[in-house]
């Protein structure tokens, strides 16, 4: 019994030690989980704790506690809205090749090609103008779908 009394006052003073290594990896994780949340300067604003204790003999247990709960909530906020940015970086790619198509077609060089390469040329900017106006409304709808769902 005094054996394990011993590793678990060992274990203790080394929590002790490392408690604001911990904490700034914790804080690291909510900087990138904000990130990918896209959180609001007022959500942000909202965990003083991240702001406010830097002093490494303030940094506790209630202190790792807290920011400890904090990222398990964001995790949980990202994975419900995970679905919703999956589609609006699909819409985007898309976006994106629009204005790729428009460029290319801009370009009144691209027609003096011959031969393999004016078709392969033809024939990509074919398929990216069948994508824009097959996915782009199909993905918008989804979008607007999902976020009318989301906001009730």
């Amino acid at each position: 019994i005094r054996l394990g009394e011993r590793e678990l006052i060992r274990l203790h003073e080394l929590k002790s030690e490392m408690i604001g290594k911990l904490i700034r990896e914790q804080r690291e994780q909510i900087a990138v989980l904000w990130e990918k949340t896209n959180a609001t300067e007022s959500e942000k604003a909202s965990f003083r704790t991240y702001y406010e204790v830097n002093a490494d003999e303030e940094l506790t247990d209630d202190l790792l506690k807290k920011h400890e709960d904090y990222v398990e909530a964001l995790n949980a906020k990202l994975e419900k809205i995970q679905p919703i940015l999956d589609l609006i970086a699909k819409r985007e790619a898309i976006i994106a090749d629009r204005f790729e198509l428009e460029n290319l077609q801009k370009d009144p060089d691209r027609l003096k090609q011959r031969g393999a390469s004016l078709t392969k040329q033809l024939m990509k900017e074919e398929k990216m103008s069948r994508r824009v106006k097959k996915e782009l409304p199909k993905i918008t709808h989804i979008l607007e779908r999902t976020l009318t769902e989301w906001y009730e």
